[in-house]
């Protein structure tokens, strides 16, 4: 089986805007999908995919990290993440990867 066959589709409470559940060691969070205006802007950021530790070398870059989980995602209290925030909770690189990738898959 292909890993295109075996991944479950994105549910459609996501496709309408909710959040998905994310869960890093024992903690919930909260990813949203971005709207198309946003996913262009994501685009043109130039977000490394893979190597996160790219995104956090660069100070501009690092900015744009903040940006984006301070806008689609939330802890359980519903209080947008931040880079400080990840770092107070003990996120990893790999982490802050699946975020990443979390966000661009449900965005579509």
């Amino acid at each position: 089986m292909s890993n295109k066959e075996a991944k479950a589709p994105v549910p459609f409470s996501v496709m309408n805007g909710d959040p998905e559940l994310f869960i890093v060691g024992e903690k919930k969070y909260y990813v949203k999908p971005m709207p198309v205006g946003e996913a262009l802007k994501f685009v043109d950021d130039d977000i490394v995919l893979d190597k996160q530790i790219f995104n956090l070398a660069l100070k501009d870059r690092r900015k744009k990290i903040d940006k984006y989980l301070s806008e689609y995602c939330t802890n359980e209290k519903g209080e947008p993440m931040s880079l400080q925030k990840i770092t107070d909770d003990n996120w990893n690189i790999v982490d802050l990867k699946h975020f990443i990738w979390k966000l661009c898959d449900i965005s579509g």
